[in-house]
């Protein structure tokens, strides 16, 4: 035992015993049993708490040990001196004693014992302790501490029954296991044996591997880690899920995950490890963290830019507004204009957030991609630095996709600026089109994880500056970015990322620092034909109208500003703040509205605009319907993406841009 004083459970005991002799003395019997005396007992009492395998401690209220028993100390691996006077936050993980400490708060509180089920960080791994927590209490009955006694409930693993069995079993578990298995001498580290998985593995022969050392072989450079992998085999007797990183015989890196025993064979204590490539379960796991971190972003971003497009419709549009009734005033005009230039560059921000959240309304039509990129060439060409050469390389006869043209006009935008960015001195930019099977690139990564099938293929490459292994497992994730402060908002990349998951494709990048970069995009084919170009009222001028209009819309503020701007124009407007209303306004005012025009926002509380279309149509034949919208969802799209057919106004929009579409609807 330490000379240190006793803690207060021992002289709380001492107390009790003093108070058992004088009741006996008072009795006319002896002061101590035919045990012996006091000090006796708690001698018994002290070597039965430090030889148990349970834990048993003691914490002050404020979670201070102030006294523990040997076991505590030895799976802390802390002598006593190091453990007592210390908070558990010290000592191991401060999340689970957090945990430990409230469990504490709740004994002392409720002055009663309490059981609970507590976790424990150890070397090899994490344990499930059943601990019984009692208060202390002093002699006015004042909780002054808290004990507790852990059991540990973690079930053992079996003990390895292969190598028990024949030589001719072993053998044969030994050699045939994918694990990479090897047996090294304990004394100095050699190989004796390994198994073929372990040669595959490690890049060496069988004979190129015995009689020497992983450090030797340089298979495990590290000598320290090897240290202390052995001392902590000497002091256990086993290691488990050391992850370790490995070089094979050609120099790659490799990271695995060892566990190993010590055993005696022949005589001789070895060390028999086995060793799993854990490379692409990491990556695996990598791409699933990311995925969720980019999900949770998404919705998050997603539901911020719906809101504020609901707030920049009334900013935009009544500036507007004011703008055409003070246009003889320059320097106030000047002013609009600048409030107006400003709301429009946070109606861009807002697009590009919603197209990496993948909420952005899409106008899905069959697209020839040969075409497009060739009309757009010549606005790629003056975005660029004139020492930067744009060649463009057309597939023949490719197939058509189904896409929306503006969302794949953003993607090439954002490639062909990061590109140019990347070019400070020059070079070459090159889109190529074509088709291909996806089923494994040549070096390179996904965003995400890909579906086989045949692609039509958009690919930018350039020979800019490149980018480094650790840079291209975060480009993809929003307001990550390599360029200055206010050169760009990160949101470039995201926003491909978005778009081309929202048409259900995929984008695969390949980069190195300099040598250059090449994504390229694989959207879905459809076997659809490109209609002909059509506009909607092309070159019509009028937007006023003397029809009936039903204006459904949640939000207050863009619910006057439509109504106000469409009655300016001549239209008798008639206002809902949400499905119900409408429908009473149709089917119980008096006289009923009969509108020509139902213009509702599509996501609204209850009733959404889509089944508000569907009970209208039914009670108001030839009823004409435009939806207002920031973004869709599930109840009208399917994944995203806008049934064909419906009219849509995207928010957030101009006030001419609201009259021209319901001038266009009504028409249509």
């Amino acid at each position: 035992m330490s000379a240190q004083p006793r803690p207060v459970i021992f002289e709380r005991i001492a107390q009790l015993e003093q108070e058992l002799a004088e009741l006996r003395r008072a009795a006319g019997g002896p002061a101590t049993d035919s045990h012996g005396s006091a000090d006796w007992h708690r001698t018994l009492l002290e070597s039965v708490i430090n030889n148990t395998q349970n834990l048993i401690y003691v914490k002050d209220l404020e979670g201070r040990f102030v006294l523990v028993n040997e076991k505590l100390c030895q799976i802390l691996g802390l002598p006593r001196e190091s453990i007592i006077e210390r908070l558990p936050g010290e000592l191991y993980s401060p999340k689970l004693s957090t945990n430990h400490l409230a469990n504490d708060q709740l004994v002392s509180t409720a002055a009663k014992a309490m059981t609970f089920a507590e976790l424990l960080d150890l070397p090899d791994g994490r344990h499930e302790y059943i601990s019984t927590k009692f208060p202390i209490l002093d002699d006015a009955g004042g909780v002054v501490a808290v004990g507790g006694i852990s059991t540990d409930v973690t079930a053992q693993k079996k003990a390895e029954t292969a190598l028990r069995e024949s030589e001719e079993r072993f053998r044969l578990t030994f050699q045939g296991n994918p694990l990479a298995i090897a047996l090294n001498r304990l004394s100095d580290g050699k190989y004796v044996d390994s198994n073929e998985s372990f040669t595959r593995i490690a890049g060496y022969s069988r004979e190129e591997i015995l009689g020497k050392t992983s450090i030797e072989l340089g298979i495990w450079s590290d000598s320290a880690e090897r240290e202390r992998m052995v001392a902590e085999l000497e002091a256990r007797g086993r290691v488990d899920g050391m992850r370790l990183r490995f070089r094979r015989k050609n120099g790659e890196l490799l990271t695995g995950e060892m566990s190993a025993r010590t055993l005696t064979v022949n005589g001789e204590r070895v060390i028999l490890s086995l060793t799993r490539d854990i490379n692409q379960e990491l990556d695996l796991e990598d791409r699933y963290r990311q995925a969720q971190k980019m999900e949770a972003i998404g919705r998050l971003a997603g539901g911020v830019a719906h809101d504020f497009n609901n707030l920049l419709i009334p900013v935009l549009s009544y500036a507007e507004m004011v703008r055409e009734r003070v246009a003889a005033d320059k320097e106030s005009v000047a002013m609009l204009d600048e409030i107006l230039h400003a709301g429009s560059r946070a109606a861009q921000l807002t697009r590009q957030i919603l197209a990496f959240s993948r909420k952005q309304v899409m106008d899905m039509v069959p697209l020839d991609l040969n075409q497009l990129i060739g009309g757009f060439r010549e606005l790629i060409g003056r975005l660029l630095k004139e020492n930067i050469e744009v060649r463009v390389v057309l597939g023949r006869q490719i197939s058509n996709v189904r896409a929306d043209r503006m969302q794949i006009e953003q993607i090439l935008m954002n490639l062909a600026v990061n590109a140019g960015d990347a070019m400070p001195d020059g070079g070459t930019l090159t889109i190529e089109t074509g088709e291909r099977e996806l089923g494994g690139e040549a070096g390179g990564r996904f965003a995400d994880t890909p579906t086989t099938g045949r692609y039509v293929t958009v690919t930018v490459s350039d020979t800019g500056v490149g980018m480094s292994a650790d840079t291209l497992q975060h480009i993809f994730e929003p307001f990550f970015t390599t360029k200055g402060q206010g050169q760009g908002t990160g949101l470039g990349l995201a926003t491909v990322f978005g778009i081309v998951k929202q048409h259900g494709g995929h984008v695969w990048v390949r980069s190195q620092p300099g040598t250059g970069t090449t994504f390229r995009i694989y959207l879905p084919l459809t076997v659809q034909e490109v209609s002909s170009p059509h506009g909607e009222s092309a070159g019509s001028e009028s937007v006023g109208g003397r029809e009936t209009i039903l204006v459904v819309e949640d939000d207050e503020h863009v619910r006057a500003l439509v109504c106000l701007a469409l009655k300016n124009n001549g239209y008798r407007v008639v206002a809902a703040e949400d499905a119900d209303e409408a429908l009473r306004l149709v089917e119980q005012n008096d006289p009923p509205v009969l509108p020509a025009l139902l213009l509702t926002d599509i996501i609204m509380p209850g009733t959404n605009g889509r089944e508000l279309q569907r009970a209208m149509n039914g009670r108001i034949p030839g009823l004409r319907v435009l939806f207002m919208s920031g973004y869709t969802d599930e109840v009208i799209a399917d994944h995203g993406l806008l049934e064909q057919g419906l009219q849509l106004l995207q928010k957030p929009f101009a006030v001419r841009d609201l009259l021209l579409k319901v001038r266009a609807v009504l028409d249509g």
